[in-house]
């Protein structure tokens, strides 16, 4: 049975996952910038803006979809092993697919001049799709993801030191990272197979169709969301060069550290609130959450030159009006998160996943228009698509807050019922 004990105990560890992957990496990469200098760093993040997309493919969505099979199956042997199973094949056969479409991008000089940097990053699209962190949260034994994470990367981080001394050293940086996380990757599996008594074979087809079907409305809001954070990174290195791309991230990665804090609580609550729709509960992390998120943005806005400064000297201060746009986004982003998976995606049923996938996905065409005017009218700048990000943040809360409002999510505990019964269309 699912207790409120367990819930802040799998909060607390991936706290401390999230705190340390990404507090720590801000440090690793402003030592890189010190290092290897902002152009180089705009490189490796052009690099790993571009494989990021192949891990969504492999991921497929079952950060979500297999995290909920898993909760509600974590009793039954047979099953667990019959969606792990399916799960890593459908991951295998997306694995060897993304490898053919990054061999084809080959062709295109872009991508061909800097070759052996795509392909020593392409061991962290390996290391992900054989990482089962879908397993652990679906079991809620996320205790495990932090031991695996977290050594992986003080290895990474130890070797980054060691072996990356003088610029020309970047070319080390893929390469370190796929073989630290590749490691632990396989070590984890290891692990769910002797722990949970696990076992692994080629399911029937219809397994593995029911899994990539049910998982495909996942994917498609998981690709979404990709584009938004992505594509900024991709489209900045080929219209303005990897210069401006060092700038922008490093005002990113700030906000992508800010914004982990918050995502313990999201990944935790999302199998806790599948079993036992806990509205009350919900009603206060919410309250409490959106108030120290509002102090948070408000000193990070005020403070955001001494903060470039801190991390990245006074060589990055044209990122300081990019933190304080992202300081405003990070205002919009964690209420409209919390209003995502954790409530509409888990009391709602069904109806309320198809609610928040479509949100995704309305506010990624949204963002798609909104990007392709800025080239059109030579518009496409690291400010442009900073402020672009903001609307598309505050379309995608409004989205979700007018079906919360609709059905009085956060007023009733038992409204979710007739979201479920509805019978027309969302």
């Amino acid at each position: 049975m699912i207790n409120r004990e367990s819930l802040f105990e799998n909060v607390l560890y991936l706290g401390v996952l999230q705190i340390f992957s990404y507090v720590f990496a801000l440090f690793v990469y402003a030592y890189l910038v010190q290092i290897i200098g902002t152009e180089k760093c705009g490189l490796i993040f052009f690099v790993f803006s571009f494989i990021q997309y192949f891990i969504i493919l492999c991921d497929y969505g079952f950060d979500l979809s297999a995290t909920r099979e898993i909760a509600i199956n974590r009793h039954n042997k047979n099953n667990l092993s019959n969606i792990f199973s399916s799960v890593m094949v459908i991951k295998t056969i997306f694995l060897l697919l993304s490898f053919f479409i990054l061999s084809v991008f080959f062709l295109i000089d872009r991508f061909e001049k800097d070759k052996m940097l795509f392909l020593s990053s392409f061991g962290m699209v390996i290391s992900s799709a054989l990482f089962p962190v879908w397993f652990f949260q679906g079991m809620e034994k996320m205790k495990y993801i932090p031991f695996f994470k977290i050594t992986s990367q003080i290895l990474f981080f130890t070797f980054i030191f060691i072996f990356v001394k003088r610029d020309s050293d970047f070319v080390y940086i893929p390469v370190l990272s796929s073989l630290c996380y590749l490691f632990f990757a396989i070590l984890s599996l290891y692990f769910v197979f002797k722990k949970f008594k696990v076992k692994f074979y080629i399911p029937k087809y219809k397994s593995i169709k029911k899994q990539f079907v049910y998982s495909s409305e996942f994917f498609l809001s998981k690709v979404s969301l990709s584009l938004c954070s992505n594509t900024n990174t991709l489209c900045l290195g080929f219209v303005s060069g990897d210069m401006i791309v060092g700038l922008y991230v490093s005002a990113e990665k700030i906000y992508t550290a800010l914004k982990s804090l918050w995502m313990p609580i999201h990944n935790a609550f999302f199998p806790y609130m599948t079993k036992t729709k806990d509205i009350k509960l919900y009603r206060k992390i919410l309250k409490y959450g959106i108030l120290l998120n509002t102090l948070i943005c408000i000193l990070v806005y005020q403070y955001a030159e001494v903060i470039i400064k801190f991390f990245f000297g006074t060589q990055m201060l044209q990122s300081v009006e990019i933190l304080r746009i992202f300081s405003i986004i990070q205002f919009v982003t964690i209420p409209s998160i919390m209003l995502g998976y954790p409530l509409l995606g888990t009391t709602g049923g069904n109806k309320g996943c198809k609610i928040v996938n479509r949100s995704i996905l309305a506010s990624t065409l949204f963002y798609s228009m909104g990007l392709f005017a800025l080239y059109m009218n030579s518009q496409l700048n690291m400010y442009s698509v900073t402020y672009l990000i903001l609307l598309t943040e505050v379309f995608l809360f409004l989205y979700r807050f007018v079906y919360v409002i609709k059905y009085k999510f956060l007023k009733n505990e038992n409204n979710y019922k007739d979201l479920c019964n509805e019978t027309s269309s969302v």
